[in-house]
Parts: structure tokens; sequence; C-alpha cells
């Protein structure tokens, strides 16, 4: 049966997680790219404009959607396997491209050109997280499943409900 655990994990928690094996042991790591996931580690799927509007939402503080991460133990060998993006690829990937400073703000202040203060507020930003572990009696096509239906499910808003909104 698939176990599920949330949480609130901060940014800078995150960004470590997923760029500095030094901190942390792969059963704390988490990987971007997966068979999965649309588009590469580097890449993704978002444009530029995407991205600096998401790293705007978090320096707002504007919900952005809570990130799902899995942990496959069906076929895994061991349970030191890091966790892998189910759900937020290309927010974590803007997390991580802004933080590296691979593009500017919409502000067009790249995160080296803040200050002290804007980084601690930055980097202590939390965003809500789901960890999801796979267990060994789980069918084969559990994370198949559970990401068709997060990726699919949605329906788009109309220019009307846009427009309302």
């Amino acid at each position: 049966m698939v176990r599920s655990q949330s949480d609130i994990q901060t940014i800078q928690t995150l960004y470590d997680k997923n760029t500095n094996s030094e901190i942390y042991d792969s059963g704390y790591q988490i990987e971007i790219e997966s068979d999965f996931q649309r588009g590469d580690e580097e890449t993704g799927v978002w444009t530029r404009m995407q991205q600096q509007s998401f790293i705007d939402s978090l320096i707002n503080n504007y919900p952005t959607g809570i990130l799902v991460f899995v942990k496959d133990h069906a076929t895994a060998t061991s349970y030191q396997n890091p966790w892998r993006v189910l759900d937020g690829g290309n927010r974590l990937r803007a997390i991580r491209d802004y933080i590296d400073n691979k593009f500017n703000s919409m502000y067009g202040t790249k995160f080296e050109d803040l200050s002290p203060q804007d980084v601690a507020k930055f980097t202590t930003v939390q965003i809500p997280c789901q960890w999801m572990t796979i267990e060994r009696d789980d069918p084969t096509n559990t994370i198949a499943e559970m990401f068709t239906r997060l990726n699919t499910s949605s329906k788009p808003l109309s220019q009307g409900e846009l427009f309302k909104a």
C-alpha cells in the first residue's frame, strides 16, 4: 500500500537536497530527472518567463502548490535510493537555477545580488511537500498512474473564468 507523508520544507532545504550530496546521504537526496518527468534534468519544459513568474510568486509568498516526491521500493535495491520528483520538477528547477544565478528575477535581480536580508527571506520560504513511498507489493504501474492523474486531470480555465478571477 502506498504510504504518504506531508510536511513543509524551506527553499534552502529543497535546494540542498537537490544539489548538495555532501550534506545529505542518498536516502534524503532529491533527483528531478526520471522516466516520468517531462523535459530533461537541466531544462524541463518551462520558459524563462514561467520560471521568473514562479520565483516572483515565492518572493511574494503567493501559493505555489505542493511538491510531490516518490520513492519506489518495488524495484529499488536499497531504501537509500534518492527521492524523485513526481510533481513539481519545473518548480524545483526554477528554484535551483535562480539560486545558481542562471536567470534574473522579474525585477532584473540575480540571486547573488540580493541583500543578506532578502536572501534569508527567500531561502526560508516554506513549501508544502508530499512524500509518497511505493511499497514492494504495490502494482508496478503505481507511479505512472499517480503521475497521469496529477498531470491530466485539471481543466483549463475559460476566458470568462479568467476575467472573473
